[in-house]
């Protein structure tokens, strides 16, 4: 199950992110998130406080959390501009940023923190003037606070590195791995627990074809809700096993999304039914 966290956005912090103002937020970096326990698949909003009201810039889902060398590579940004915190976020999905999205003082009151397994609500200076301490670093909400202000925010964009993992107590050779998109690819063969999150190819097929099964039409989160958001598998449509060291994968060409039952099913003989023959034997 998803936890929720605010992570607090200093003003030098706000200008100097200015020019992704109203573009979809996929990163952020601290050295709060680890320690407090933020995971894959965790709601991370990032607030800023000015003149004693608060704003959300952004809300996430998070991808992976790792150091400022891994996440410019997967950002394709030179290391030197990246924060040297420790704990960089990458976004699955984001919403874009607007620095302009204030949050009425009367709802601000009603939110919680936990803590310890307390709950407690910020801090104001004045009334309906919040302290900035209230929302410093990284602090865990309350599911229904995080509900309060999903209304104040727009839909999710895909990230940089969507995420589509399924733990599964079976294996699936043909699961794609974070090298994907390149030679070394080709010789690998990683199980569902094993694929890393920060898969381009991954990415770049989920963004084309979206989160329904090819095959049943199956989508998680329209029967699961928030907890099936962006949730399914990846499938070769040429197995990593079949080809050679020059194999260049193409994400569009190659990859298509798949629900794990049908996943399971297109591999019951070799080679591997096709998409289209699976569909046929499902009436679709």
């Amino acid at each position: 199950m998803s936890r929720y966290f605010t992570h607090f956005w200093s003003n030098d912090t706000i200008k100097n992110h200015k020019d992704w103002e109203g573009l979809p937020l996929d990163h952020t970096a601290g050295d709060d998130f680890l320690t407090r326990g933020v995971k894959t698949g965790d709601i991370v909003y990032i607030v800023t406080i000015l003149r004693g009201q608060l704003y959300v810039l952004a809300r996430m889902v998070v991808a992976q959390i790792c150091g400022p060398e891994e996440a410019a590579a997967i950002l394709q940004e030179d290391p030197q501009e990246l924060s040297y915190a420790s704990d960089h976020v990458i976004a699955q999905s984001c919403t874009p940023m607007n620095s302009n999205l204030r949050i009425p003082a009367d709802i601000t009151k009603t939110l919680l923190f936990l803590e310890n397994g307390q709950t407690t609500g910020p801090t104001f200076k004045y009334p309906n003037y919040l302290d900035n301490q209230s929302f410093a670093g990284v602090r865990e909400l309350t599911a229904a606070s995080a509900a309060q202000l999903d209304t104040f925010l727009p839909e999710y964009e895909p990230g940089t590195a969507p995420l589509a993992q399924l733990e599964a107590p079976f294996a699936l050779p043909e699961e794609l791995s974070e090298d994907d998109s390149y030679p070394e690819a080709a010789k690998k063969q990683i199980s569902v627990n094993a694929f890393e999150h920060n898969s381009i190819a991954r990415g770049k097929c989920l963004q084309h074809y979206g989160y329904n099964c090819s095959v049943c039409g199956f989508n998680f989160e329209a029967i699961f809700g928030k907890i099936g958001h962006n949730y399914i598998h990846v499938h070769h449509i040429v197995p990593l096993n079949e080809i050679d060291e020059s194999y260049m994968l193409d994400p569009i060409e190659d990859l298509r999304p798949i629900c794990p039952n049908c996943h399971a099913m297109i591999h019951q003989k070799q080679p591997a039914y096709t998409i289209e023959e699976l569909k046929e034997l499902l009436g679709k």
